[in-house]
């Protein structure tokens, strides 16, 4: 178990991986994020995660143990039904574990998933429609 105590350890992502150690095992190697001021041993690989949509480059990621850590982070909660009516239940049960939590930035992952996936699904939606448009719309000769 890691406590705020422990030395500080991290899982990096298949790309950082790849990126600081090319042709060498990262596991049990050491990276800094301030310069060498403080260093992180690297316990594990993952493969790489498109936080910022699927049109964009896999950046390197480091995950952290939140115990020697913390920071903000998400909370996926599964429902029947519509996600929003839970709100309040949701807010109760994290208030009930620390009061001083906060619990913002509320919401459905159908909402999450599509501002990310609209920047390349509209595009894609064009590229394949225009030419079935454009050919219904020629004079045909």
């Amino acid at each position: 178990m890691t406590t705020p105590n422990s030395p500080e350890v991290a899982i990096i992502s298949r790309s950082l991986a790849l990126r600081f150690f090319p042709n060498e095992d990262p596991v049990n190697k050491r990276i800094s994020a301030d310069n060498g001021k403080s260093w992180v041993k690297i316990v594990g690989v993952v493969g790489d995660v498109k936080y910022y949509g699927l049109d964009q480059e896999t950046k390197g990621t480091a995950y952290v143990a939140f115990a020697q850590t913390p920071m903000g982070g998400s909370l996926l909660v599964k429902t029947a039904g519509n996600p929003m009516n839970y709100v309040q239940q949701v807010r109760e049960a994290v208030y009930s574990v620390d009061p001083e939590q906060p619990v913002n930035g509320i919401k459905t992952l159908v909402n999450c998933a599509a501002t990310r996936l609209c920047k390349v699904a509209l595009p894609l939606c064009c590229l394949l429609f225009l030419p079935v448009w454009l050919s219904l719309s020629l004079p045909q000769g």
